[in-house]
């Protein structure tokens, strides 16, 4: 698992700029913003970004296989989640077997 000090190695800046990134402070520039988050992503960092609850998207899947590296959807869902990421879209990915439409809502 990537921590903060492995993305700030790699996108050449500080930790603290990277915690800065991540939650969203105003006095780091977008296109930093976007690159630090991207290569999160990239790594695998799985700490909750800080995101607009009321920005939410769910995708569905119809199998646990797309979850899985080798399988040809796995590129797509990360790309897709990585984009979404990046425009402060909190994405959540469910198997259509395993949803309680009541227990959640999404716009």
């Amino acid at each position: 698992m990537a921590t903060m000090e492995d993305i700030a190695k790699k996108c050449g800046v500080s930790k603290g700029t990277v915690s800065k990134a991540l939650n969203g402070a105003s006095d780091i520039s977008e296109s930093l913003r976007k690159k630090i988050i991207r290569t999160a992503v990239d790594m695998g960092y799985t700490r909750t970004l800080s995101l607009d609850e009321n920005k939410k998207v769910a995708v569905i899947i119809g199998t646990d296989k797309l979850l899985q590296s080798n399988h040809f959807g796995y590129q797509i869902i990360q790309s897709f989640q990585k984009e979404a990421l990046i425009n402060g879209y909190n994405v959540s990915i469910h198997n259509i077997q395993e949803i309680n439409p009541k227990e959640n809502s999404y716009d």
